[in-house]
């Protein structure tokens, strides 16, 4: 054994842990992303360029475990990004990672002392811009989900840090689906029976991930052939006006047995 270490190699820059697709995203998207990094071509082939190559949903659904939702996802946001671009094919994308020569190549990571505190200065004026991203989705799911179930308390600061926190696994758009779920089956109750936001996104109890795209279904009872909603009196907290599942609790009092 010669020691070498077959099928090359890739470079990750360190700042790569402070991205947003690593530190902000579901943990799945890296996943991906670094599967595509390494599976584009290092050096010019009569096919593809160097950071380009063929590949399919089902090949990075395969190798990560990923779903074609999560999948399709992350190419959105690639793309959006201007990480990578994509070209439609029969066979599958040609998926073309941009900037991969910069990333890809080691004279780019020697620097000397000024280029260390300009690099410095640049990730602060990332951090920042993040931050302020960050802080408008935030903003945006709490409104959402206050003007949609229209709950007695309304708690802001709790609740908005709540959110933050977990939009480092879930993306705006399922956070605010969440409440569009919940709005299906408290619309009915009373306003100071709703969860105030910063209990529905709470970290103890993140009731929140009843109502994910994914897991939630709309509590149904058998009616002859035909399925609706039951509306009416919990038996066991006496609530009133709010769904109720086939054993007469609503979702509370059902989730406490």
């Amino acid at each position: 054994m010669d020691g070498k270490i077959c099928n090359g190699a890739t470079l990750w820059a360190r700042q790569t842990i402070d991205s947003e697709i690593f530190f902000y995203k579901p943990d799945k998207w890296f996943k991906m992303w670094f599967y595509i990094v390494n599976k584009v071509n290092h050096k010019d082939t009569n096919l593809f360029k160097r950071g380009t190559n063929l590949i399919t949903y089902g090949e990075i659904m395969s190798s990560t475990k990923a779903t074609k939702n999560q999948v399709d996802k992350l190419i959105r946001f690639l793309k959006k990004t201007e990480m990578a671009t994509t070209r439609k094919t029969t066979r599958g994308m040609v998926i073309t990672i941009c900037n991969y020569d910069k990333y890809q190549n080691i004279e780019t990571y020697k620097s000397d002392k000024l280029d260390d505190l300009q690099t410095k200065r640049r990730r602060n004026a990332d951090d920042t811009i993040n931050n302020n991203e960050r802080m408008k989705e935030c903003n945006n799911i709490y409104t959402h989900f206050c003007s949609k179930i229209n709950p007695l308390k309304k708690s802001s600061m709790r609740a908005k840090e709540n959110i933050s926190h977990y939009l480092n696994k879930y993306t705006e758009e399922e956070l605010m689906k969440c409440a569009d779920n919940y709005f299906l089956v408290s619309q009915h109750s009373e306003p100071k029976y709703r969860k105030d936001p910063a209990n529905f996104y709470g970290k103890n109890e993140p009731y929140f991930k009843d109502y994910l795209p994914d897991i939630f279904s709309m509590p149904k009872i058998s009616n002859g052939d035909k399925q609706e909603p039951q509306v009416g009196t919990c038996r066991s907290c006496k609530r009133a006006n709010i769904t109720l599942n086939q054993n007469g609790l609503c979702r509370d009092c059902a989730r406490r047995k």
